[in-house]
């Protein structure tokens, strides 16, 4: 009763990397045509997540609201529904855009364009891994050309690029390589999330268009952020007992490619100038509608949480996993307004 229906075909598959070993599934849905799902952009292609180890329910839509308020390029929104396919109850989800370059997600001209990923599943047919800090690092869009000859000449065009990107990030010119802001935001994001999927690195985003009036490359620009499931002191092994929110990044660990990445970025003059400036701007202009956000989501999905924990139980006792993620956000702030290098180290 809150948006219109939508009747047409649709095909949909099954979708994620660790998400897919769970017992409650992700899954990714395909309309033949663009179509607006929940007052969503218009786009082809949707996904469900299912959130199955957040008991919560809120993690990811936290993460994307904080985003939001720090412009972010592109940061998805998440809709809270509820699954039934083939007359089976599937349970509480969140509808979303895919990311890509398209409509829904990043909406650039994909014939001047390009869409990292930095994954290490590794799994994208065009892929390589970067000389200085082994990034694994795969052409998410746009599609490649049918022609293996044109097809080989542009990745080769683009992975010579991403190379000067990362010569750049290693030489201390982040600046002149990167989107300061865009950087910035999202670690700042990272820092308060207590997102460390980027040091494997996992699901990291940036892109990167050509003006094709003046053939003028611009910086690369770190977004769409994504997946935070993992977020907010969860350990990977149960929820009543998450790591400190006092705890660091964690960027030490120097076989995770991601942490020899961040390690440079976070240590540029440059970005800890603007971290600074950029986290002070946040606290006193966006915290409260990030609270303001928190309870309305909070109540928006008490129904619904209450009919998914019927058939799964990792989100029983709800309102005890949301005050302790309240807790837990509070303190996290808190730690990174006072200590050492906001905690990034």
């Amino acid at each position: 009763g809150i948006y219109s229906d939508a009747s047409t075909t649709v095909n949909i598959r099954g979708r994620g990397n660790s998400t897919w070993k769970y017992s409650k599934k992700p899954y990714r849905l395909k309309f033949d045509k663009k179509i607006s799902l929940c007052n969503l952009k218009k786009a082809k292609s949707y996904v469900l997540l299912a959130n199955y180890i957040d008991p919560t329910l809120m993690r990811n839509a936290l993460a994307m609201k904080i985003a939001q308020l720090l412009e972010i390029p592109y940061a998805n929104h998440m809709v809270p529904v509820n699954v039934t396919l083939n007359g089976q109850y599937k349970g509480s989800y969140m509808l979303t855009e895919k990311v890509g370059i398209n409509a829904g997600s990043v909406d650039i001209d994909e014939t001047n364009s390009i869409l990292w990923e930095l994954d290490k599943n590794y799994d994208e047919e065009w892929k390589f891994r970067s000389p200085i800090y082994r990034l694994p690092v795969m052409i998410k869009d746009p599609d490649m050309p049918e022609n293996t000859t044109e097809a080989s000449s542009l990745f080769s065009k683009w992975q010579a690029d991403f190379i000067e990107f990362e010569k750049g990030v290693k030489d201390g010119r982040l600046s002149e390589v990167a989107d300061m802001e865009s950087v910035v935001n999202c670690f700042i994001l990272f820092a308060i999330t207590g997102n460390q999927e980027f040091c494997h690195p996992k699901s990291f985003y940036m892109y990167k268009t050509i003006d094709p009036a003046s053939e003028t490359p611009s910086k690369y620009i770190f977004g769409p952020v994504w997946d935070f499931d993992w977020c907010y002191g969860y350990n990977g092994r149960n929820h009543s007992s998450l790591l400190s929110p006092e705890q660091a990044l964690n960027i030490h660990d120097t076989s995770m490619p991601g942490c020899n990445f961040a390690w440079d970025i976070m240590h540029n003059a440059e970005f800890k100038t603007l971290f600074d400036k950029k986290w002070n701007e946040f606290i006193a202009g966006k915290l409260p509608e990030f609270w303001e956000y928190f309870d309305y989501y909070a109540n928006l999905i008490e129904p619904t949480t209450a009919q998914n924990s019927v058939k799964w139980s990792q989100t029983a006792n709800r309102d005890q996993h949301i005050e302790r993620l309240r807790l837990w956000i509070k303190a996290r702030i808190e730690y990174i307004g006072t200590a050492p290098n906001h905690g990034l180290y």
